[in-house]
């Protein structure tokens, strides 16, 4: 088994996070522990990413990186198609994991290797439970948009709102091949069909994650969490602490300075590193930006 981060560059550069002075260092430290607390698991951990996103990353010794084609013309709303891409160009029971992710514990390790179809991170409530309402009025708009969608039976039952959990895919691990074909097929199946449409909220967080529980449930597959329960619960984040498992989930400044005091803790080299790397990197994101024009790999080396 080896450890999989994904990481496209164009969703950040397009802004679609918000705010990318504040998250471009946040997103380099985290993918840079996250490897890290890997290695010190004494596993391997693979990147799949565009050219721009490589080149952000190069601060950071993969074992290995893999250049991700064609995805100039792709739509940002569809940001899970790489871990899908590392998915189908994986091996079985490879684990991918999200770049806010830390595995600082092997006591995970026993959990990985449990005999099931499918492991996850966690339970997490539905989008629409959330306290904002905004994006609570967002993600209800592209619910209803795709419930006039003819999907594929039996696999996709209408979306609604009483839906109250889904798989948190912060952690992903398939151990079925017949799972993993269908859960692939799916995710393509339903962003072309969804492709045509404009939305002011994240498709893929539907398709990835509520798919997956739709798909397991619906086959009768097997399938763990890393933690049992609800993310929200105390006890499950208590348990999380305890199995030195920690999916943030944010961009929020203050879990970036936990990050840090980590990631130099750990490895003061490669944190110095990486600190001098997005300094490196953020000179070229202001030119690119005040450029607008298109970025390449090149002009993502050049001072």
């Amino acid at each position: 088994m080896k450890f999989i981060h994904t990481f496209w560059s164009k969703p950040l550069l397009n802004n679609k996070f918000n705010k990318i002075e504040t998250l471009l260092p946040i997103t380099i430290n985290q993918y840079a522990y996250s490897a890290e607390c890997i290695h010190n698991l004494n596993h391997k951990i693979v990147l799949f990413a565009d050219e721009i996103g490589a080149e952000l990353l190069s601060c950071i010794p993969y074992d290995e990186v893999i250049i991700v084609p064609n995805l100039e013309n792709e739509s940002v709303h569809f940001a899970a198609q790489l871990k899908f891409y590392a998915l189908e160009h994986s091996d079985l029971g490879d684990c991918i994991i999200d770049g806010d992710l830390f595995i600082r514990s092997n006591k995970v390790l026993p959990i990985l290797n449990k005999p099931v179809d499918c492991i996850y991170s966690f339970f997490e409530p539905t989008v629409y439970t959330l306290p904002d309402l905004h994006k609570a009025k967002c993600y209800y708009d592209l619910v209803q948009t795709m419930n006039k969608i003819p999907y594929e039976k039996p696999y996709v039952l209408p979306v609604t709102l009483s839906d109250v959990q889904w798989m948190n895919t912060s952690l992903i691990k398939i151990n079925s091949q017949s799972l993993k074909d269908e859960y692939i097929r799916q995710y393509y199946h339903h962003k072309k069909l969804l492709d045509q449409f404009e939305f002011t909220a994240w498709p893929d967080i539907i398709i990835e994650q509520r798919f997956l529980t739709l798909l397991v449930n619906s086959k009768n597959y097997t399938s763990s969490p890393i933690v049992e329960g609800f993310a929200i619960d105390p006890k499950a984040n208590q348990v999380a602490l305890d199995l030195g498992f920690t999916h943030l989930g944010s961009g929020k400044v203050v879990y970036n300075d936990w990050v840090k005091k980590l990631f130099s803790e750990s490895n003061i080299i490669l944190f110095d590193k990486t600190v001098k790397h997005i300094k490196k990197m953020w000179k070229n994101i202001i030119k690119y930006l005040s450029l607008e024009s298109v970025v390449t790999a090149k002009t993502a080396r050049q001072i």
